[in-house]
């Protein structure tokens, strides 16, 4: 039985991707609770229908703060989002954890880089990884902490 691998990138300009080890799908993050919940949902009961189970499905989540130079509307949409996305995750009783952006990024750059430059990078590595998929920067998180998670549960068995 597959299991289903959830990456979210909780910014306002992140998304969500699900990936089994074979199949990835996007959703570049919706505007509103509602939405975001609409989203997780649809791609649970898509899991649920070809016959998955909710025990064979992992949330990651990357672990994001505000810093103390945001300002305080902008710190407080993002808490407000990263708090809607557990309280979805944890509504629809999925099982989660969270990562830190250090730790996912590590997985896949082993050398220091200033954000523009990390962020194009990764973007590639996304794209590369995933041809048939149409990355973009709203995405590319989400696609690389999903399948950061696949990878390690995959060497954890071993």
């Amino acid at each position: 039985m597959s299991k289903l691998y959830i990456g979210i990138d909780p910014g306002a300009n992140g998304g969500i991707a699900s990936y089994n080890g074979k199949e990835l799908h996007t959703i570049k993050c919706p505007s509103g609770g509602k939405a975001m919940a609409h989203s997780v949902r649809t791609v649970v009961n898509s899991f649920e229908l070809d016959g998955g189970a909710k025990s064979r499905i992992l949330v990651t989540f990357e672990r994001v703060h505000a810093f103390p130079h945001d300002a305080r509307n902008s710190a407080f949409k993002f808490g407000m989002n990263y708090g809607m996305w557990h309280g979805i995750v944890g509504a629809l009783r999925l099982s989660y954890c969270e990562v830190t952006p250090q730790k996912w990024q590590a997985y896949y750059i082993h050398e220091k880089m200033e954000k523009k430059e990390r962020k194009k990078y990764l973007k590639s590595i996304a794209q590369e990884r995933f041809p048939d998929t149409k990355v973009t920067l709203a995405i590319c998180d989400a696609i690389l902490i999903a399948k950061f998670a696949h990878d390690n549960e995959l060497l954890a068995q071993h």
